[in-house]
């Protein structure tokens, strides 16, 4: 895999009350998938080949005005043009376990071209009093590549009772255009002997949600911070297979897209309580604990209820971190994070359908109902700051995985056992150098 992108952004202070700000960005990516195998005596059959490139050109503008009266206005847009992309995926499946030649029917994602995104929003802030805060806004999303958009209303309010103490509800519906690969699964005819495709889920509307959070905030003059948030989300429009007897659901799957004729009829509730502890820098020292516990479900053809891949029950974290000073506005920094989360779901093993057919065939009646081993990591972090008349700078290195743990990632199927075991494709330890340079 390879990414690049350059950006930049400028605002302009139309006068005391007003603001006008604009940003540009050149990306480009390109992610590349073989796979071979090999029989034995070494014979090397491919039996995964996929690539995913893309280029854009992002573009945004945003507007924000004071009017009289504590009533804030603010709208932007925002224009992604895909100038160039190009996903093709091709897979073939083994039907026997000891002959890598014995193949079945290919699937493939097929699909080139350009395309845009078009987004525009606009919201209005209003203090009804001191303290009384109420956003009122919406958001329009329209994707040209086939003619599906988003209208989405939002409103939030937020409650000062004290000084040090806040409250908040808000209710938004939000929605997602799907990856671009998602559109192109290609199904080939071959009447004739003249090969055509068709495009059965180019017509997928968006994924949309409706979120409802409520929240409470509680903030000390010594910088301790609280925060708690309770939430729902409500998926709809989540591209499924048509079988009742498939369980396919596309956002149980990281980063594959349907390869088979879909339609939009998924659903998913998400729904847990999110905690922030925080301290401020004092005494050179500041440290954030944050813990999410939650429930993931989704529901397919069947209509029956299931957790999904997701639902891992918690992920928390803790960074720490303290700052040494020097003369001259120098600050060098040292900190670390742990992370400990709930391992994602897996089906249990159907022995007996396993063993008559040679791969991982999952138990329909309890899927998605047990989970990997919990996840940890420890990442360091060290930077240096600097600050001179004429260039300010950061210097940081970030060190994930610092121990190269390998935690269980998935599961994996042992065909001579009938068993399953963990994998352990960890990424390893990580080291990411960064500099920033302010003028």
């Amino acid at each position: 895999g390879n990414m690049g992108a350059i950006g930049g952004t400028y605002t302009r202070l139309i006068d005391k009350k007003s603001f006008l700000k604009a940003g540009v960005a050149i990306s480009g990516s390109e992610i590349d998938f073989y796979y071979d195998a090999l029989d034995s005596v070494d014979n090397r059959s491919n039996y995964h080949n996929e690539h995913h490139n893309e280029t854009r050109i992002s573009t945004s503008l945003t507007y924000s005005r004071k009017i009289d009266g504590g009533l804030r206005f603010k709208t932007g847009a925002f224009v992604h043009l895909i100038t160039d992309f190009d996903f093709y995926k091709k897979t073939v499946e083994r039907t026997s376990i000891s002959d890598i030649n014995d193949l079945n029917t290919d699937q493939s994602i097929n699909g080139s071209g350009s395309t845009q995104t078009l987004q525009y929003y606009a919201q209005l802030s209003k203090n009804v009093n001191e303290k009384l805060l109420v956003n009122v806004g919406g958001h329009f999303t329209y994707l040209p590549l086939n003619n599906t958009y988003s209208v989405e209303p939002r409103l939030s309010m937020q409650f000062t009772l004290h000084p040090q103490h806040a409250l908040s509800l808000a209710y938004g519906l939000h929605s997602k255009i799907l990856p671009m690969a998602a559109y192109f699964y290609a199904v080939q005819d071959t009447t004739n002997n003249v090969i055509t495709e068709s495009f059965p889920n180019m017509d997928l509307p968006m994924i949309k949600a409706h979120h409802l959070i409520g929240s409470y905030n509680y903030t000390t003059q010594k910088g301790f911070r609280f925060t708690s948030e309770l939430y729902y989300q409500r998926l709809f429009n989540v591209p499924i297979s048509p079988d009742p007897t498939n369980l396919y659901w596309m956002l149980n799957n990281r980063s594959s897209f349907p390869e088979l004729k879909a339609e939009s009829g998924g659903k998913g509730e998400n729904y847990g309580i999110d905690i922030a502890i925080e301290q401020f820098f004092s005494s050179k020292v500041y440290f954030l604990i944050t813990g999410s516990f939650f429930k993931s479900y989704f529901y397919p053809k069947d209509g029956e209820r299931y957790h999904t891949t997701f639902a891992n029950d918690f992920v928390s974290a803790l960074t720490i971190g303290r700052e040494f000073a020097f003369d001259r506005g120098r600050i060098l920094q040292v900190g670390a994070r742990v992370l400990f989360n709930g391992g994602n779901r897996y089906s249990p093993l159907n022995e007996a359908a396993s063993l008559a057919s040679g791969v991982y065939v999952i138990d329909v009646d309890n899927a998605y109902s047990e989970r990997i081993p919990n996840y940890s990591r420890i990442d360091l972090r060290i930077a240096y700051r600097f600050n001179t008349r004429l260039l300010a700078g950061n210097i940081s290195l970030d060190v994930q995985n610092v121990l190269n743990s390998k935690s269980p990632s998935g599961v994996g199927y042992d065909a001579d056992l009938n068993e399953l075991y963990w994998n352990r494709h960890g990424s390893g330890l990580i080291p990411i150098l960064a500099f920033q340079f302010d003028f």
